[in-house]
């Protein structure tokens, strides 16, 4: 059983299950700007359809949202959010409006013109862990969208005794339960190993050292990059060359002659001399057998 993240509809329930179809105390819009299978909000979409409502970013025109500053807030942990608690006219609030992008992209959504105007709240007690499978490299205390969205409707109902305290909100996350059940499932067979499995603390910082060695290697291959050509103008300023060095041979990497002129065999099928960009072997692979000591 799985859900379709473009129709927001239950796959392949087994007829003894009952997928939760909820009401919410409160509208919940999700501003939504990354890819979609990669997002949590189709989740909540699915279980409470009527109250839930995905916004693509940038807005269109003919369908940007309009929200009333007294009704509505951006659940968003910013320098002057404030708790939900807190808010003075609790009672007048109607939507709570969320971020689902990634983190460098959250500015730009808080300064549209439709969204500044508005109060930013954030949770009273964000977990330090999250449950989803999805790793980032923000440190503890960031959650998926889904999670945030149970948690400050839990905190919103706590905050306002009066309000529908029969809602049952932690049914937003039957499905993210049921894939990460699944995940887990499939990490404790004999071939695979538990605490590699994505959820993991452990498996989320290995995944950030290894983005963070990544990025360190692109910023050292740009840095030598430039330091190459700065050489380079030095040598040509001061009189040591006599000219700016031609490009490398895309196929031989001389620097005598370009790829089309190359007098060398083709790189890619190594039996004729001919231009290699337009080579039919160029993109295949040899399957070649790897010899290795235990053969």
């Amino acid at each position: 059983m799985y859900y379709c993240a473009t129709c927001f509809l239950a796959v392949g329930a087994p007829a003894d299950v009952q997928v939760p179809h909820i009401r919410l105390p409160l509208k919940v819009d999700i501003v939504f700007q990354d890819k979609i299978k990669k997002s949590t909000a189709p989740i909540g979409k699915t279980v409470a359809p009527e109250d839930i409502q995905i916004i693509p970013f940038p807005f269109m025109e003919e369908q940007a949202p309009t929200y009333d500053a007294k009704k509505a807030v951006v659940v968003y942990p910013s320098h002057d959010a404030a708790i939900i608690s807190e808010l003075e006219d609790l009672d007048e609030l109607e939507t709570l409006i969320f971020i689902d992008t990634p983190w460098q992209k959250a500015p730009s959504i808080l300064n549209d013109p439709k969204i500044s105007h508005l109060r930013c709240v954030k949770l009273a007690n964000p977990p330090l862990e999250s449950k989803f499978w999805r790793y980032h490299s923000s440190g503890k205390g960031c959650i998926s969208t889904i999670e945030a969205v149970q948690l400050m409707l839990d905190e919103y109902l706590a905050a306002k005794p009066s309000s529908k305290n029969d809602v049952d909100v932690s049914q937003l996350l039957f499905f993210f339960q049921l894939v990460h059940d699944h995940i887990i499932h499939t990490h404790t067979r004999p071939d695979r190993q538990l605490d590699r499995a994505p959820m993991s603390e452990a498996e989320k910082e290995r995944q950030r050292l290894l983005r963070s060695q990544k990025e360190k290697g692109k910023k050292r291959k740009l840095e030598n990059k430039l330091a190459f050509k700065k050489k380079l103008a030095a040598d040509l300023e001061s009189g040591v060359i006599d000219g700016w060095p031609a490009k490398k041979c895309f196929n031989c990497e001389a620097r005598t002659h370009e790829a089309r002129e190359c007098p060398e065999l083709c790189r890619y099928c190594k039996v004729e001399v001919h231009f290699n960009g337009t080579c039919p072997k160029k993109g295949q692979r040899q399957n070649t057998v790897k010899i290795t000591k235990a053969l």
